[in-house]
Protein backbone atom coordinates (compact mmCIF):
# COMPACT_ATOMS: atom_id res chain seq x y z
CA UNK A 1 0.00 0.00 0.00
CA UNK A 2 1.47 3.35 -1.38
CA UNK A 3 0.81 6.24 0.74
CA UNK A 4 0.32 10.24 -0.67
CA UNK A 5 1.48 11.75 2.77
CA UNK A 6 5.43 12.09 4.00
CA UNK A 7 6.27 10.06 6.86
CA UNK A 8 7.44 11.88 9.69
CA UNK A 9 10.78 13.74 8.91
CA UNK A 10 10.88 13.21 5.38
CA UNK A 11 12.50 15.55 3.12
CA UNK A 12 9.91 16.99 0.40
CA UNK A 13 11.60 19.69 -2.14
CA UNK A 14 8.03 20.77 -3.59
CA UNK A 15 6.92 24.07 -4.80
CA UNK A 16 3.84 25.64 -2.90
CA UNK A 17 0.85 26.53 -5.59
CA UNK A 18 1.30 29.39 -7.60
CA UNK A 19 -0.89 32.17 -5.98
CA UNK A 20 -1.64 34.52 -8.49
CA UNK A 21 -1.15 38.38 -8.13
CA UNK A 22 -4.08 40.82 -6.65
CA UNK A 23 -5.54 43.12 -9.05
CA UNK A 24 -7.16 46.12 -8.67
CA UNK A 25 -5.88 46.07 -4.93
CA UNK A 26 -5.65 50.20 -4.23
CA UNK A 27 -8.89 51.20 -4.54
CA UNK A 28 -10.33 48.57 -2.27
CA UNK A 29 -7.70 49.47 0.12
CA UNK A 30 -7.78 53.39 0.09
CA UNK A 31 -12.18 52.88 0.26
CA UNK A 32 -11.69 50.99 3.38
CA UNK A 33 -9.30 52.59 5.26
CA UNK A 34 -10.94 55.93 4.34
CA UNK A 35 -14.21 54.39 5.71
CA UNK A 36 -12.27 53.12 8.75
CA UNK A 37 -10.63 56.39 9.12
CA UNK A 38 -13.87 58.26 9.12
CA UNK A 39 -15.84 56.15 11.68
CA UNK A 40 -13.04 56.57 13.67
CA UNK A 41 -13.93 60.35 13.66
CA UNK A 42 -17.60 60.34 13.30
CA UNK A 43 -18.58 56.94 15.49
CA UNK A 44 -19.32 57.13 19.96
CA UNK A 45 -16.78 56.04 21.65
CA UNK A 46 -18.06 52.43 22.14
CA UNK A 47 -18.24 51.66 18.57
CA UNK A 48 -14.82 53.66 17.91
CA UNK A 49 -13.03 51.19 20.43
CA UNK A 50 -15.12 48.01 18.89
CA UNK A 51 -13.19 48.69 15.59
CA UNK A 52 -9.61 49.57 17.02
CA UNK A 53 -9.87 46.15 18.49
CA UNK A 54 -11.58 44.69 15.05
CA UNK A 55 -8.36 46.47 13.41
CA UNK A 56 -5.70 44.87 15.64
CA UNK A 57 -7.57 41.31 15.18
CA UNK A 58 -7.30 41.75 11.52
CA UNK A 59 -3.86 42.79 11.78
CA UNK A 60 -2.96 39.78 13.62
CA UNK A 61 -5.14 37.43 11.39
CA UNK A 62 -3.25 38.93 8.17
CA UNK A 63 0.02 37.69 9.64
CA UNK A 64 -1.04 34.59 10.67
CA UNK A 65 -1.86 34.62 6.94
CA UNK A 66 1.52 35.52 5.85
CA UNK A 67 3.45 33.27 7.42
CA UNK A 68 1.35 30.39 6.62
CA UNK A 69 0.96 31.57 3.11
CA UNK A 70 5.17 32.07 2.69
CA UNK A 71 6.29 29.63 4.70
CA UNK A 72 3.55 27.03 4.91
CA UNK A 73 3.71 26.65 8.59
CA UNK A 74 1.10 27.03 11.41
CA UNK A 75 2.67 29.97 13.61
CA UNK A 76 0.93 31.94 16.44
CA UNK A 77 3.75 32.89 18.11
CA UNK A 78 3.00 36.45 16.66
CA UNK A 79 -0.30 36.05 18.95
CA UNK A 80 1.75 35.37 21.58
CA UNK A 81 3.99 38.41 21.30
CA UNK A 82 1.67 40.91 21.20
CA UNK A 83 0.06 39.75 23.95
CA UNK A 84 3.29 39.70 25.92
CA UNK A 85 3.82 43.40 24.58
CA UNK A 86 -0.20 44.53 25.50
CA UNK A 87 1.00 43.13 28.95
CA UNK A 88 4.01 44.66 29.66
CA UNK A 89 2.21 48.21 27.82
CA UNK A 90 -0.83 47.91 30.12
CA UNK A 91 1.19 47.26 33.55
CA UNK A 92 3.33 50.04 32.94
CA UNK A 93 0.54 52.40 31.91
CA UNK A 94 -1.12 51.67 35.00
CA UNK A 95 1.39 50.81 37.54
CA UNK A 96 4.53 53.15 36.62
CA UNK A 97 2.24 55.94 34.87
CA UNK A 98 4.25 55.56 31.68
CA UNK A 99 2.14 57.04 28.80
CA UNK A 100 1.44 56.21 24.91
CA UNK A 101 5.27 56.57 23.18
CA UNK A 102 7.72 55.15 25.48
CA UNK A 103 5.71 52.59 27.16
CA UNK A 104 4.68 51.42 23.60
CA UNK A 105 8.50 51.40 22.78
CA UNK A 106 9.29 49.41 25.81
CA UNK A 107 6.38 46.89 25.62
CA UNK A 108 7.77 46.13 22.18
CA UNK A 109 11.27 45.33 23.28
CA UNK A 110 10.14 43.68 26.04
CA UNK A 111 8.23 41.03 23.70
CA UNK A 112 11.69 41.45 21.20
CA UNK A 113 13.51 39.90 24.21
CA UNK A 114 10.47 36.70 24.43
CA UNK A 115 10.44 36.36 21.27
CA UNK A 116 14.44 35.78 21.02
CA UNK A 117 13.83 33.74 23.92
CA UNK A 118 11.25 31.35 21.74
CA UNK A 119 13.47 31.36 18.97
CA UNK A 120 16.00 29.42 20.90
CA UNK A 121 14.19 26.27 20.53
CA UNK A 122 14.25 26.57 16.76
CA UNK A 123 17.73 26.71 16.57
CA UNK A 124 19.23 23.39 15.15
CA UNK A 125 22.24 21.31 15.64
CA UNK A 126 23.79 20.21 11.95
CA UNK A 127 23.32 16.96 11.81
CA UNK A 128 26.92 15.35 10.97
CA UNK A 129 27.45 13.19 7.86
CA UNK A 130 28.20 9.94 7.43
CA UNK A 131 31.86 11.20 5.87
CA UNK A 132 32.72 13.03 8.89
CA UNK A 133 32.87 10.10 10.88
Amino acid sequence: MVSLLPSRGELIEQRLPFAPRARRLWPSALIGAGGAVIALIVLPYDFRQALITSLLATIMCLSLVVITGFVGQISIVQLALAGIAGFILSHLAVDHGIGFPLGMLIGSLGATVCGLVIAVSALREPIPDASDA
